[in-house]
């Protein structure tokens, strides 16, 4: 009966566990900082990683960067713009064309970041651009029932207003995955991860959704 009790007490602590994670989640949801009527038209810009504060259009360099797979990119691309079209009711100017308009203006290294997406945004004959920058990628070491080092992505997504030339939304993305015991809050997290450890990609990918979210696109 004593261990019948532990265990009913331990499930019923565990469901108000989630309960309480699911609600905290469900607080602190934001109505979306900016939202594109569907008349103007927007570009998505390629993944890259900064190199210096020159590259930056918001926020800090940290002070020591590892250098991001260049192979991981064109999927970061591909990723982003499925999930665009699987989430939002628009038309978007792919990166593939941003890429294109990227060679033929300034360089980044010799202009400010915003500068040469203003460009390639003019260049892309779009309203808006959506420009992802990625600020650091830890790939796991380890399987789904357990690892030696957690993924974790850092990312930041910006919507410029290339006729107007400013900075309209921003959505940043900085997660490292834990173990569920170090912090009892991250349970609504464990569950929609289907209880296991996940990819810097699928990681990546929550980044995604939740600047389409905050954005709102």
């Amino acid at each position: 009966m004593k261990i019948r009790n532990i265990t009913l007490s331990l499930a019923l602590m565990t469901c108000a566990l989630l309960a309480l994670a699911l609600g905290l989640s469900g607080c602190a949801k934001q109505k979306p900082a900016f939202a594109p009527s569907s008349s103007v038209s927007i570009g998505i810009g390629g993944f890259y990683q900064p190199q210096n504060t020159r590259q930056l259009l918001a926020g800090y360099m940290p002070e020591e960067i590892e250098q991001v797979d260049q192979k991981i990119f064109p999927q970061l691309d591909h990723d982003f713009e499925a999930m665009l079209r699987e989430h939002t009711d628009r038309e978007y100017v792919g990166s593939e064309v941003s890429y294109q308009c990227m060679l033929k203006h300034r360089q980044m290294d010799y202009v400010s970041a915003f500068a040469f997406w203003m460009d390639v945004g003019k260049c892309m004959n779009v309203d808006l651009i959506l420009v992802p920058q990625v600020q650091a990628w830890r790939e796991r070491e380890g399987g789904d029932l357990g690892v030696e080092v957690p993924a974790a992505v850092t990312m930041d997504f910006f919507l410029l207003d290339v006729n107007n030339q400013a900075l309209i939304a921003r959505s940043r993305y900085d997660e490292a995955q834990a173990a569920l015991a170090s912090n009892l809050l991250n349970v609504g997290k464990f569950f929609s991860r289907g209880g296991k450890w996940v990819t810097a990609h699928e990681l990546a990918q929550e980044g995604m959704i939740k600047a389409i979210k905050e954005i709102g696109l």
